[in-house]
């Protein structure tokens, strides 16, 4: 097939920093077309020198963030293709495609979590890093200890999140179709908590830009307040463990993350006096 170069866009990466990620957007882009979500289809994914390439097809299109008389709707909108994502099957995730035990999609995921929370709890010592980074008091640690401990009580269901589902990653089409773009935050997780973490990291839970996405999503205002607080908590669990990453990983990036992490903290303590 024959396509001019004004119809395509072409994304690298670094093979080592980021380069699998083309394979799971492609595999997300394609499992959420099928399933009716607008996206740019891909139509070539490879490797050059050092470079990870991914070609897809060109969309015309303003930017979601771009117009605020629109906000709303395309947050409708967000919230209908949330709903969808999360009812994708997982079988094919790239992330499992590594475990050869048996075990279920389901069972896959449970065992990721539970590693992802474990980690969360085990690293609260008396040397933890966030302590001296500012994040939270020593005396703060038995407290945020119990409430990821309070997590290990719930009963969660997983299925595919699409990580970031803010407006700046739509385009409004001129017959006022929303298409969704980048699947680079994509994972299995447990739903609708991680994908609401996503939203609630950018508005907040009486915004009625949020309200417009609860009833794009279908849930009633009574369903999310009860959901609220274990939400609350996976996002403290969550903005810990994302210093934790930048520690690692991206260093250079820490500062942002030790801030988010320090404000949600904050937030969380804020809700307790409320």
């Amino acid at each position: 097939m024959t396509i001019a170069a004004d119809e395509v866009i072409v994304r690298l990466t670094d093979i080592l920093r980021r380069g699998a990620e083309h394979a799971k957007e492609s595999w997300c882009i394609e499992r959420a077309l099928d399933a009716g979500i607008p996206g740019p289809r891909v139509l070539a994914l490879g490797q050059c020198s050092n470079a990870s390439y991914m070609v897809q097809e060109f969309v015309h299109g303003e930017r979601g963030d771009a117009n605020e008389v629109c906000a709303e709707s395309v947050r409708h909108e967000l919230g209908t293709y949330a709903r969808i994502i999360h009812q994708i099957g997982m079988e094919g995730f790239p992330d499992f495609t590594d475990d050869s035990q048996g075990r279920t999609e389901h069972q896959r995921a449970e065992q990721v979590w539970a590693r992802y929370l474990n980690y969360g709890i085990e690293s609260l010592t008396a040397g933890d890093r966030l302590i001296e980074l500012g994040v939270y008091r020593p005396d703060h640690q038995s407290s945020i200890r119990d409430v990821f401990d309070s997590l290990r009580l719930e009963s969660f269901r997983f299925g595919l999140c699409h990580g970031d589902l803010s407006l700046a990653n739509t385009l409004v089409c001129g017959d006022v179709t929303v298409v969704l773009l980048d699947w680079g935050c994509a994972s299995v997780g447990i739903v609708p908590h991680h994908e609401f973490a996503g939203v609630l990291q950018s508005i907040a839970p009486d915004d009625p830009q949020f309200q417009s996405f609860l009833d794009g999503y279908g849930m009633s205002r009574a369903e999310f307040e009860t959901l609220l607080p274990t939400i609350r908590s996976y996002r403290l669990l969550q903005a810990f463990d994302l210093v934790r990453w930048s520690l690692d990983r991206r260093p250079e990036e820490l500062d942002s993350y030790v801030k988010s992490a320090r404000d949600v903290w904050r937030d969380y303590q804020k809700q307790l006096t409320v």
